[in-house]
């Protein structure tokens, strides 16, 4: 029987006089809506919440700025959503230490805001990252475009604290770099979706700002063009920090393909380099280079000749799964494949978009080979599409991952595909960590 809403709002409201309690939450879980929402101000009344969650075997589920509420399986029940959003204290920053340790609440552009006055760089580079918050961006594994350049959340994230869910508090790692002698048990809940614990504050590495920055934009006419420049750049000894390939779509929910791409050259590379200014500029004339070599008339463009500021430009991309809702692109999937392969997944995504009638738009890291996908089209003919681009990454040794789309795919749809050869591991982490199964429930591989 479900629990009674009522009953639990009184029972939280006893509890934790301090936090807010909504009986009529507004909220869902990739499509799956709770009882009560409570959203608490401690950390000690998260760990009370969760403690009494537990012993009534609540399913419930934590909440950041809801940028990533699609991610993973729907829950197989959902009682209570714990929203974190007030806990967003900054517990430590040392500018000299380059390190900063904040409450899972905290959202990245805060953090952004305030390292930036010491010429420093906060490295975890998410989508939205006005609403992300250091919790939902590191439960979700939430990686964006620099991190060929800055490193993936594992070698980011130094330390965390986190409410296991009997709500005990546990400390895993610390404030520096080297912190353990043994197995790093917190580097468990990166990517786990909150499915064994819920993250209450998180330290993370400091990176010095460049000395220059650049952006390079670079019209090209498809995907086999855009790969031969991207194969020079890998195998040359640039480093920049970005390689992001722009479908034809992608560029126009940007309003770049007005502005750089044009009907002959519709697809788009963004290339960000970040260094001392004369390797920059030395890695500019050398990406000019390749382009020449590349094709005739392929040409890199300097964001800055145009008008366009690159943090401007990557906010705007940051914005792009938001801005693809929006423009009636309900479905969205994450590909990963080697880097070789990528490219024949980009070229999957085209070519099942046109057999099933989808309207598609793409966004590709050539360089971490990362892809994702927006999709319309009906419910059948989506899921078509999604179980076939998702075949063919696994044909390449990738996988297909769902970010949103719920209510075209279906309940019923498999958020994760194959499962692992590690999957007895994960499996025998949810048993130890949450016997009872009442976090995020269903949500991760094999409905963990």
């Amino acid at each position: 029987m479900p629990p009674d809403g009522a009953v639990m709002m009184a029972e939280l409201a006893a509890l934790v006089p301090g936090a807010a309690v909504d009986g009529k939450p507004q909220t869902d879980i990739a499509g799956v809506a709770p009882a009560v929402r409570v959203t608490p101000t401690t950390v000690r009344e998260l760990q009370d919440i969760v403690g009494w969650a537990s012993k009534r075997r609540l399913a419930i589920a934590a909440l950041g700025g809801g940028t990533t509420l699609g991610v993973g399986n729907p829950p197989s029940r959902l009682d209570l959503v714990i929203d974190t959003g007030r806990l967003s204290s900054i517990i430590d920053y040392d500018a000299e230490d380059l390190v900063l340790t904040a409450q899972a609440g905290a959202t990245i552009h805060r953090l952004r805001s305030m390292v930036r006055r010491d010429s420093l760089v906060t490295p975890l580079d998410p989508r939205s990252s006005d609403r992300a918050t250091i919790g939902g961006v590191i439960a979700c594994a939430e990686h964006g475009p620099r991190r060929r350049h800055y490193g993936g959340l594992r070698d980011l994230v130094l330390g965390m604290k986190v409410v296991l869910p009997d709500g005990g508090l546990a400390n895993f790692g610390g404030r520096v770099l080297k912190n353990v002698a043994g197995y790093d048990m917190g580097k468990l809940f990166i990517g786990s979706i909150g499915t064994i614990g819920i993250i209450a504050e998180a330290s993370v590495r400091l990176l010095p700002s460049a000395a220059s920055e650049e952006l390079l934009l670079v019209p090209v006419a498809g995907l086999e063009e855009g790969r031969r420049l991207v194969t020079k750049i890998l195998e040359s000894v640039l480093l920049p920090s970005a390689l992001e390939l722009l479908s034809p779509g992608c560029a126009g929910l940007l309003g770049l393909d007005r502005r750089v791409a044009s009907p002959e050259s519709p697809y788009l590379m963004l290339i960000a380099l970040e260094g001392h200014s004369a390797a920059v500029e030395r890695e500019l004339r050398d990406i000019s280079a390749f382009c020449a070599e590349s094709s005739p008339g392929l040409e890199a463009r300097r964001a800055s000749g145009i008008g366009l500021a690159p943090d401007d430009c990557w906010e705007s991309f940051g914005g792009l799964r938001a801005g693809a809702r929006s423009e009636g692109y309900p479905v969205a999937l994450r590909a990963t494949a080697p880097l070789a392969c990528v490219w024949d997944v980009a070229t999957a995504v085209e070519e099942y978009s046109r057999a099933n009638s989808i309207a598609s738009a793409y966004t590709m890291s050539c360089g971490t080979g990362y892809l994702e996908a927006y999709a319309a089209g009906s419910p059948a003919d989506l899921r078509t599409y999604a179980l076939a681009v998702r075949s063919r990454a696994e044909d390449l040794e990738g996988a297909v991952t769902v970010l949103d789309g719920w209510s075209e795919l279906g309940r019923e749809f498999d958020a994760w595909g194959a499962r692992r050869t590690d999957y007895a591991l994960i499996q025998a982490v949810k048993q130890k960590y949450d016997p009872e199964g009442i976090m995020n429930p269903g949500r991760f591989v094999g409905g963990l």
